[in-house]
């Protein structure tokens, strides 16, 4: 059985996971957005929309561990924060899959946009949660 310390660690290293692929896939996005041609059709064969694609289930993954981890600590705050950044994630996924069928609907581009941004606030709680706590101890 795990110990406190070892729950606030894994929480720490699962958000920061989290964090990190959260800035990248948002650097894949603006880079979608900005020079790939989705309205052509063969937009979804772009090799950068395909590594975008792929990070946002990686991400979803994530945010199912980072949750578990939250849970685990037994604490509203990273628990709370990990269940939004876990439903914006998903939400972005889903946009982005209804993007990819009708990229003329630039509104889910625009939800999958704030979609990173909310979830990017609330892994930063629950990273900092969990960074605190070891400073705590």
């Amino acid at each position: 059985m795990k110990t406190l310390e070892q729950k606030q660690k894994s929480l720490r290293l699962s958000a920061f996971a989290v964090i990190a692929c959260l800035s990248v896939e948002f650097i894949l996005g603006m880079y979608t957005a900005l020079f790939v041609d989705m309205d052509s059709g063969a937009g979804a064969s772009n090799p950068i929309v395909m590594v975008h694609a792929t990070l946002g289930l990686i991400l979803l993954v994530l945010a199912i561990i980072t949750f578990v981890h939250g849970a685990g600590t037994k604490n509203r705050v990273p628990l709370i924060s990990s269940a939004i950044g876990l439903a914006m994630i998903l939400t972005s996924d889903i946009c982005g899959t209804v993007f990819i069928m009708d990229p003329k609907k630039d509104v889910y581009s625009f939800i999958m946009a704030l979609g990173i941004l909310g979830a990017f606030i609330s892994y930063n709680l629950v990273w900092n949660y969990a960074r605190n706590q070891r400073k705590d101890a």
